[in-house]
């Protein structure tokens, strides 16, 4: 599939009023922060082989793939053993979850309880082992069920790093400024430093007078909470004077949601994409481009076929390796994602290739709508206009044309109130297009349109 490149210069300036030469200051920190290709090139060879050897070595699943004598050669074999290594996805780590991880942690006695998912999926667990300290983290699948991460803090802490430096690159910013909307510092899910309120008109009302009386410069959120934020600000006056930059994460995030950010907040937005698996992905450069973290991601797309695409504007397969993660290495990673990559040189200085995501993964058959970008919106809705969050998740999955499943997991809801209210905020965005049947089942995995995690489910 082809597409144009819609991100024009005379789109960024709508967005940004930026001119060519817009925050000299900026500029030169991201030429700074790109290294040159050819030192980039030689640097990733090198992560890339260290990856392969100790994946070889240590890592049950890849010692039948990879070749030991091959690693060692040059660049060119490095690139052969890994261009035929298989692509991997969520469901398969998860089935054969030992296979993936560094024997040191599989061996080690508090490995059971390592992987024990009986654990609040939103906060982080960290073990001592004698070998190092490792952090683990949760993310969702298509299906809602938890898919547990690992990294050593040692990793954590040079992909922090990392990721601090991108956000300098696009605004300078100091820690105490930065607002965390995503956990508190204490780890907490509820990253505010009070009790959630438990009607959802009367909580984001709260927040919101929290961050317009804090003196935060920089919100770090997704765009979940943010289009909630947008939707209540409708009818209010409300100004955040400290406001510079909201950094959206988590979630795609498209252009009509970054001008209705920039029009509600008077800010300007950054965009980072990234996953719990290895964190920053892509990062947006003063301009709104999204630039490849090559430093520490090998990213490819793919087409249908598993065949490389090199060219610019053919939709693919996102495909990421971490270029730093050895304890659980990521590797030839399908991500569920798909993107493109942009042609020409980008204004800012960087040499990082530029990409440009597809908003979701499914389209709605029969429409031009795609599920992640409706459904959001009606999940919001039942959210704020009819304060119904006590459930797990919501997954949506399209059986035809007419037909949509709706498998709502840990409801504790009225069934006849959660029901009407999805059919009736599902009509405003599909209008009587669609006849809705309702599951109640934690055992359901399908690939969904689109899943929901209640933010107040406990």
């Amino acid at each position: 599939m082809v597409v144009s490149d819609v991100r024009a210069w005379e789109f960024r300036k709508k967005y940004y009023g930026l001119s060519m030469e817009p925050f000299p200051v900026f500029r030169r920190v991201c030429m700074m922060n790109c290294k040159s290709s050819l030192y980039r090139g030689i640097f990733m060879y090198k992560k890339l082989r260290k990856i392969l050897i100790n994946a070889q070595r240590n890592v049950e699943f890849y010692k039948g793939f990879i070749n030991t004598s091959l690693i060692s050669g040059g660049d060119d074999e490095v690139i052969q053993v890994f261009s035929e290594l298989p692509i991997v996805d969520k469901q398969l780590i998860r089935q054969n979850f030992n296979l993936f991880i560094h024997n040191d942690i599989v061996k080690s006695i508090i490995f059971d309880n390592i992987i024990n998912l009986n654990k609040d999926y939103y906060k982080e667990y960290t073990y001592q082992l004698p070998f190092a300290s490792i952090t683990c983290e949760f993310t969702s699948g298509s299906s809602g069920i938890p898919f547990l991460t690992i990294k050593s803090n040692q990793e954590r802490i040079i992909l922090g790093k990392k990721l601090w430096q991108l956000r300098n690159s696009f605004s300078p910013i100091d820690s105490k400024d930065f607002f965390n909307a995503f956990h508190s510092a204490q780890g907490n899910r509820y990253p505010f430093p009070f009790e959630p309120e438990d009607n959802e008109y009367n909580r984001t009302e709260k927040e919101i007078e929290f961050l317009q009386n804090s003196s935060y410069k920089w919100w770090y959120s997704s765009n979940y909470r943010l289009n909630m934020y947008c939707e209540f600000l409708k009818s209010q006056d409300v100004t955040f004077n400290n406001l510079e930059v909201i950094e959206n994460n988590g979630s795609f995030l498209s252009d009509e949601e970054r001008n209705s950010y920039m029009k509600v907040f008077k800010c300007r937005v950054a965009n980072n994409y990234g996953c719990k698996e290895l964190w920053t992905i892509a990062y947006d450069c003063v301009y709104g481009y999204l630039h490849l973290n090559d430093e520490y991601v090998l990213f490819e797309l793919v087409d249908e076929d598993g065949k490389i695409i090199n060219g610019s504007n053919i939709i693919g397969r996102v495909v990421i390796t971490s270029l730093n993660l050895e304890y659980m290495p990521i590797i030839r990673y399908f991500l569920g994602d798909y993107a493109y990559y942009l042609s020409g040189i980008c204004p800012c200085g960087c040499n990082s290739k530029r990409i440009a995501l597809v908003p979701g993964r499914h389209m709605i058959e029969g429409t031009n709508l795609y599920g992640n970008q409706v459904f959001r919106r009606i999940i919001q809705g039942m959210n704020l206009d009819y304060q119904i969050t006590n459930y797990f998740s919501i997954c949506i999955k399209q059986v035809d044309f007419e037909t949509m499943f709706v498998n709502i997991k840990g409801n504790r809801e009225n069934k006849n109130k959660i029901e009407a209210a999805f059919i009736f905020e599902s009509k405003k965005m599909l209008g009587d297009k669609f006849k809705y049947y309702f599951i109640y089942s934690d055992e359901v995995d399908s690939k969904d349109l689109f899943v929901s995690t209640s933010t107040t489910f406990s």
